[in-house]
């Protein structure tokens, strides 16, 4: 058993490095295939090819004794060097009288000329006659190598340099194929959450819907990708100035559909450029981490990653007829109902050993899981308007308004409104009466609100509505987050402002008082274990201040940060009191009354496998992958060119490794898959129109076909000495954007 455990935790180790080997193996690859585009259609029309490389073989420096090998690997085979840069930047077929580097030129122009009886092998010519150079005057032609690239007609050179672009297209289809017909493992577009308030819980959506169409034209496909296809989807409607509105074709539970159109959200743009409709992907019921300092954790028996919760209290969690997945959701409206009490789990566990028949084994056992009390530090803050109404919910028919501001429920006044949506556990099917305070301007939508004049600016509404289905408590979504009533349909800001301070807490204990404003959040550690510690709660940059504010970075988010987390946590917090700015140390405690839905549990999001059922249904698959991803990255460079889009969001060579790496570990399907996309990435912007790459090439060529006549050399030389200084000035930037993303954050 000893052996058995050590062997496994070797794998373990080794396991991030043998996806490493992959993605070199397969960046490599793609390279390969580019160069050997170029190398074989420059051979094919008789061009001497005198390097054959993967990556860049630049002279490097000396270290002390030791020299730098420009190097990993070289041979001569022919009349031709085959090498392996020290430089994993790319690669390059070096041929006969063409450089990419201007300072060159002058000396590969005398190469070519210096034979004109004979090839550059000794060898009489096969091409007949030599041709005239691209460096002849009218009065005075000259003669070239014939071998030499510049000596080959415009047709034949503009045949070698798209067929490096020409090549990445091929093999992008290839993967792609190569991939289906092994099977894709993707995440569905299947929702497993609305974030309260974002356009796609307003239009009604919820857990179990399936998106199978993202626009109007084309036909409805069961395998769109939540990534891949809807993020692709969403991001592209909002790189326009005002976002623009996205089709979707809902598929319920039930098997009805129905046509939703969705304004993607902006909310987040001032810090990522990117917008969201605020849905999640379903997940099932395997748990994926059990969080520190929570009740899962003290569970007993002990709960561990990828076990499967299939019951609750002996209520069987309702399975997929098709998939045999019970869901997160269905778990979560038990667990809705029992949040302040013992929940007896009936788990389901996969035995390392496999049964008799070499089938994986499972046992089911059962553990007791206690409530998880909510971390309060005292602080209620300022309750803020109305953001949303859900279509179709109890809200919208009593008359609720976005910019209505709750005063109190049930004649109660709102005391913490990050924990009003609990009171609505035992006000199910009730009539409840809501006291809103609306601004002048607004006017009811329903007879079911009571209007009565108070000043200028706003009015109080009396509003009664009855709060319907099973009793839930929304998640918060991530950055600017806001707080949802789901049973009555409506959705409401928090402000950073302090509204009252709760006696004998943590808060007034610190000296925190109404009227203050939280401005800055940082986590505080003085020994080594809190240190440790912190890392593992909250990653690398725990310590980092946090500027707060009402849009993004708000106190929604905040409050979700401190649940599940020790008491003895040391949260700075700097607030703005009148002209004075103030920090004062806090820590949280545990409620008596209110209780975390999860209990400190994380599940998995719900995968599926795509898998062609023939070669052509492979090749259908494989050239519609190719063709998206072409239009993504076409629609990106738009956005770039056109100041839409932050160059900021580029990502180098760092993060597209990091990208692979993540893909090769689920697998190598996947893996193909993200050369797909890389091959086309690689093919496009190879033949963008700037000097250096193929498509300055092409550019010149073009210009020498409809002229007759070359390009003038130093205007050449000059526009390809400007393409190469701006690619790498590209390449230092992409560099550093990538370090300062995946390292400093």
């Amino acid at each position: 058993m000893c052996l058995i455990a050590a062997s496994s935790e070797i794998l373990s180790t080794l396991e991030p490095y043998w996806y490493y080997f992959q993605v070199a193996i397969g960046l490599g690859f793609v390279i390969f295939v580019h160069e050997l585009g170029h190398f074989a259609v420059a051979k094919f029309c008789g061009v001497k090819c005198e390097k054959f490389y993967v990556g860049f073989d630049v002279p490097m420096p000396k270290i002390g004794p030791f020299q730098i090998p420009s190097s990993l690997l070289k041979f001569q085979w022919g009349e031709t060097e085959y090498g392996i840069g020290i430089i994993p930047l790319g690669g390059y077929v070096k041929m006969l009288g063409q450089d990419d580097n201007p300072m060159n030129a002058e000396q590969e122009a005398e190469r070519i000329r210096a034979q004109t009886d004979a090839t550059a092998d000794g060898e009489p010519s096969d091409e007949g006659e030599a041709t005239t150079s691209s460096e002849t005057t009218e009065a005075a032609p000259v003669e070239l190598d014939p071998r030499s690239y510049p000596a080959k007609s415009v047709p034949q050179r503009m045949a070698i340099i798209s067929a490096g672009v020409i090549m990445n297209l091929i093999f992008g289809i290839i993967f792609a194929m190569v991939a289906y017909l092994a099977g894709v493992r993707y995440t569905p577009c299947e929702i497993g959450s609305t974030s309260p308030g974002d356009p796609a819980w307003q239009a009604g959506l919820t857990a179990g819907d399936t998106i199978i169409q993202l626009k109007k034209s084309g036909e409805p496909r069961e395998h769109l990708r939540f990534e891949h296809d809807l993020k692709s989807r969403v991001l592209h409607a909002g790189l326009h100035d005002v976002p623009k509105p996205i089709d979707l074709l809902i598929r319920a539970p039930g098997g009805e559909t129905r046509w939703v159109q969705l304004t993607p959200t902006a909310k987040l743009r001032e810090l990522t450029q990117l917008t969201t409709i605020g849905v999640s992907p379903r997940r099932k019921t395997i748990i994926s981490k059990v969080n520190q300092a929570s009740s899962a954790e003290k569970a007993t028996p002990e709960l561990k990653v990828n076990d499967r919760i299939i019951a609750v209290d002996g209520q069987a969690l309702p399975v997929d007829p098709q998939s045999g997945e019970t869901y997160v959701n269905d778990l979560y409206r038990l667990l809705a109902t029992k949040l302040g009490e013992d929940v007896v789990f009936t788990c389901e566990r996969t035995n390392d050993a496999p049964d008799a028949a070499g089938e994986p084994s499972t046992e089911q056992f059962q553990t007791t899981v206690r409530p998880m009390p909510l971390r309060l530090t005292g602080l209620q803050m300022e309750i803020g308007p109305i953001v949303s109404i859900r279509q179709g919910s109890p809200a919208e028919t009593a008359g609720f308004q976005a910019g209505d501001v709750i005063r109190s429920v049930n004649g109660k006044s709102i005391a913490d409104p990050m924990l009003l949506p609990y009171q609505f556990a035992d006000l199910i099917d009730q009539e409840v009466t809501f006291e809103v305070s609306r601004p002048a301007q607004a006017t009811p939508t329903s007879d079911s609100g009571e209007t009565s004049p108070t000043d200028d600016t706003s009015t109080n509404v009396t509003i009664k509505v009855t709060p319907t289905g099973d009793f839930q408590l929304s998640e918060v979504m991530g950055l600017g987050a806001f707080v949802g009533i789901e049973n009555v349909g409506i959705a409401y800001s928090v402000k950073l402002r302090v509204a009252e301070v709760e006696a004998n807490t943590p808060a007034a204990q610190a000296g925190l008082q109404s009227g203050d404003t939280l401005t800055q959040l940082q986590i505080l550690t003085e020994t080594d274990a809190e240190r440790e510690r912190a890392e593992k709660l909250f990653g690398k940059d725990y310590g980092k201040p946090q500027q707060l504010s009402d849009s993004i970075y708000n106190w929604p988010l905040v409050f979700a940060g401190f649940q599940g987390t020790p008491g003895d946590v040391k949260w700075q917090i700097t607030y703005q009191r009148g002209e004075e700015q103030k920090t004062v140390v806090l820590t949280t405690e545990s409620s008596d009354t209110y209780f975390a839905l999860n209990r400190g549990l994380s599940f998995q999001s719900v995968s599926r496998i795509h898998t062609a059922s023939s070669i052509s249904e492979a090749a259908y698959l494989g050239c519609r992958e190719s063709v998206e991803r072409g239009t993504e990255i076409l629609s990106v460079l738009q956005k770039l060119f056109t100041g839409k889009l932050s160059i900021r969001n580029l990502g180098g060579p760092l993060r597209i490794f990091e990208g692979a790496s993540r893909e090769a570990s689920a697998g190598v399907p996947r893996l193909l898959m993200f050369l797909t996309f890389l091959s086309v990435n690689l093919a496009i912007l190879n033949f963008l129109p700037i000097p250096a790459l193929d498509g300055g090439h092409m550019v010149f060529l073009l210009y020498e076909g409809v002229t007759r006549k070359p390009p003038n050399e130093k205007v050449q030389g000059m526009l390809t000495l400007v393409g190469v200084g701006l690619l790498l000035c590209l390449m230092i930037f992409v560099f550093a954007n990538d370090i300062l993303t995946m390292f400093f954050n």
